[in-house]
């Protein structure tokens, strides 16, 4: 066998290889220019919350009530929040009144400005069709109030977007008496 016989294979596979490794780099380089997903959502405010809970005394009734609060993370503008029970509108008890006679009650959050920090807002209960017939409850005789096994979601809602994201999903516990 000749020399020249044996150069030209050599050519050959280099050529192949350096093909290979020329696409294999293209590859890689694409999808980190284009990502395989193309969602296009952003992600919400990264938030970290406090849960209490409390039994309190409403007309004479044992009520169950829930505070969240900021603890820490990123804030977050009021009219971002939205709160449900059970996938109503949940209400808050109104602090200023909370020994007042009809304990009354605002949409939860009832927050002004951010949810940010030394923030918080309660959950008594949430508007239900079949115990409330006006449109803006305000008393805690015109809403439902929590009961054991609630889930409680704090959704974030993108201005820009209109898409939601749940920050923080909660279930009234079964030891709340």
């Amino acid at each position: 066998m000749r020399e020249e016989d044996v150069i030209v294979p050599s050519y050959l596979i280099a050529s192949v290889i350096l093909l290979a490794i020329t696409v294999l780099l293209a590859a890689i380089v694409t999808i980190y220019v284009f990502p395989i997903s193309s969602s296009t959502s952003s992600s919400g405010p990264n938030t970290v919350f406090t849960i209490e809970e409390e039994t309190i005394t409403v007309n004479g009734e044992p009520e169950v009530k829930i505070t969240f609060g900021y603890n820490v993370g990123d804030s977050i503008a009021a009219d971002e929040l939205k709160v449900t029970v059970n996938s109503n509108q949940a209400y808050s008890l109104d602090t200023d009144t909370e020994t007042e006679g009809d304990h009354a009650i605002r949409k939860s959050p009832d927050l002004t400005t951010r949810f940010s920090e030394s923030n918080t807002f309660n959950v008594i209960g949430y508007a239900n069709e079949t115990k409330s017939n006006t449109d803006s409850p305000t008393t805690v005789e015109d809403i439902t109030t929590l009961e054991r096994g609630d889930m409680i979601r704090v959704i974030w809602t993108n201005s820009e977007s209109d898409t939601e994201q749940t920050l923080r999903e909660y279930t009234v516990p079964s030891n709340i008496s």
